[in-house]
């Protein structure tokens, strides 16, 4: 299976508090790999809220 990861954090306190973009990325590779599955692409948002889907990567995501 092909996939996509896509990371986001919307506070400077998420990153301080082990919520980093770098700590969910190597999560989320470990369990694709764990899957067997090819990541295709890693999105990353850094300052966004998810309040709603009005968010660059997100939706460059969605696209492909």
């Amino acid at each position: 299976m092909r996939c996509g990861i896509y990371v986001r954090v919307s506070t400077n306190n998420q990153v301080l508090d082990g919520e980093s973009l770098d700590e969910q990325e190597k999560k989320l590779i470990n369990y694709c790999k764990v899957k067997n599955w090819d990541i295709v692409k890693i999105y990353r948002e850094e300052g966004q809220s998810g309040k709603d889907l009005d968010r660059p990567k997100f939706k460059e995501l969605i696209k492909s």
